[in-house]
């Protein structure tokens, strides 16, 4: 009766499994004396396998809270049943590891260990079955979030590729290619679409794999360059517009759109040189006079003062000029207007021929233009330049009627009058100067034509007392004089 006593306890404790209460059974055979050969020997099967049972069935638990921990890892703390997840994968690996326990102490050299370690076993695997329950609907729920999910991506993937094909736009995906100690060294290209192809003049590819600096000639160290990097590490979004020949302003145009995306870059690439063009049209209209293109009174306060400073900052001079075409009123009306355009234009073009290339003419409207001359050193210099522009605006003016006519040529003989400031001499800014040139222009005209003045503060005291004429107030008649064929 004795050796039932351990056969019950066995019995009890291996209750979840047959194969486990026949190895108990067989165990215990063992203990029996006198025992038959054949009874030992089929005792020691029974044992074997429920070994073999134990060591599979731990495997395999072990195998499923290997595949449970990947998915933790993987899902991160993103999923809503974190912890009951993770009590399962532990239970799940305890009740491995003491099924492996007991096919290894399946002996009687430990019977404490070989009894706990099933009974452990069981314990695990009850509470294992009662989590199933909870965890087991979420799992096969998130597992179809997974695959809608994985659908909708492919999805959204294929409309993606869609519209960067059809796009005028190039566009590029690249990741980043970072040091062992985390720093980006450099970009790879990992998608283009056919525009980029064409911008880049190479296959797709020969570039997706390739580095950035390979491709293009761009220093890692330079400012572009940094600003990709900014843009990985904060996340902020880079507009940047560029001539494509940063020597050439005025040829193409592009608009780089630099966005974030995991570890890289989405850059899209557009050609802008049109609104560029229709920029720069704009500003000349508004800086520039429409028939002449000479700069206007706009932009004649900028450089002028960007002429004083600059005479500020090296002991200099600045002339200013202020030209009046003489009787030019008579003439629009007597020959047109179409012909007094040409006028105009052969004026502008007389004027610039006439000065440096440093020098500025603007007209300011009708007939009047400023020749503004920086850097000028001596007041004998000045004078110089304004005894060669009035040479100069009075030689003949030879202008065509209709194009190709000979007998429409007509010649226009013009004079004009200047008045002449100097800074600092003549005034401490740009109004004051162009206030005072007016003045001298106008004491000039007032003494004949083809004549200048270089303002004083005594032709000052004359003006105040005696009022200038109207520009267009001189009586003399313009010639003009047909050619014959």
């Amino acid at each position: 009766m004795q050796p039932l006593v351990p056969l019950l306890f066995f019995v009890a404790s291996s209750a979840a499994s047959p194969s486990a209460l026949l190895s108990q059974v067989a165990l215990h055979l063992y203990a029996v004396p006198a025992s038959s050969p054949l009874l030992l020997l089929t005792a020691f099967s029974i044992v074997t396998v429920h070994h073999i049972e134990d060591a599979f069935i731990g495997l395999s638990c072990l195998a499923i809270a290997a595949t449970l921990g990947s998915f933790l890892a993987t899902a991160g703390r993103n999923i809503p049943f974190r912890w009951p997840l993770i009590a399962l994968t532990s239970c799940t690996s305890l009740a491995g590891l003491c099924c492996l326990l007991s096919a290894a102490l399946a002996t009687d050299k430990y019977p404490v260990l070989s009894n706990l370690a099933p009974l452990c076993g069981v314990v695990l695997t009850v509470f294992t079955a009662c989590l199933l329950p909870f965890v087991l609907p979420r799992l096969v729920s998130q597992a179809r979030e997974l695959e809608s999910a994985s659908l909708t991506a492919g999805r959204n993937e294929t409309r993606f590729l869609a519209a960067t094909q059809s796009t005028s736009d190039a566009f590029f995906l690249m990741e980043s290619v970072r040091s062992p100690q985390g720093h980006i060294q450099d970009f790879v290209f990992t998608y283009l679409n056919p525009n980029a192809e064409k911008i880049l003049e190479k296959p797709g590819r020969e570039v997706i794999g390739a580095r950035l600096t390979q491709i293009l000639p761009m220093d890692p160290q330079g400012r572009l360059f940094e600003q990709y990097r900014q843009v990985v590490r904060t996340g902020k979004p880079l507009i940047h517009e560029f001539p494509l020949i940063q020597a050439n302003p005025d040829g193409a145009w592009m608009r780089h759109h630099v966005a974030k995306l995991d570890d890289g870059l989405a850059v899209t690439a557009s050609d802008i040189t049109e609104r560029k063009r229709a920029e720069r049209n704009v500003l000349q209209s508004s800086h520039h006079d429409l028939l002449t293109g000479l700069p206007n009174r706009p932009l004649l306060e900028d450089r002028l003062q960007q002429a004083i400073i600059r005479a500020d900052r090296y002991k200099n001079k600045v002339a200013v000029y202020l030209v009046n075409l003489d009787s030019f009123k008579q003439i629009n009306e007597r020959l047109g207007r179409e012909l007094g355009d040409q006028v105009l234009l052969a004026i502008a073009t007389r004027l610039r021929n006439a000065v440096r290339a440093t020098d500025s003419v603007i007209r300011l409207g009708g007939d009047e233009f400023v020749v503004l001359m920086p850097d000028m050193k001596l007041e004998i210099d000045v004078r110089r330049a304004a005894a060669t522009l009035v040479a100069t605006l009075r030689e003949p003016l030879t202008i065509e009627g209709e194009p190709g006519r000979k007998s429409d040529l007509q010649t226009v003989r013009l004079s004009s009058s200047l008045g002449v400031t100097i800074y600092p001499d003549s005034g401490a800014d740009g109004d004051e100067l162009l206030k005072n040139a007016e003045i001298a222009m106008y004491r000039a005209k007032s003494g004949g034509s083809n004549q200048y003045v270089l303002f004083s503060p005594d032709i000052k005291i004359e003006a105040a007392l005696d009022p200038a004429p109207a520009p267009d107030s001189d009586p003399q008649t313009p010639e003009t004089h047909h050619s014959a064929d």
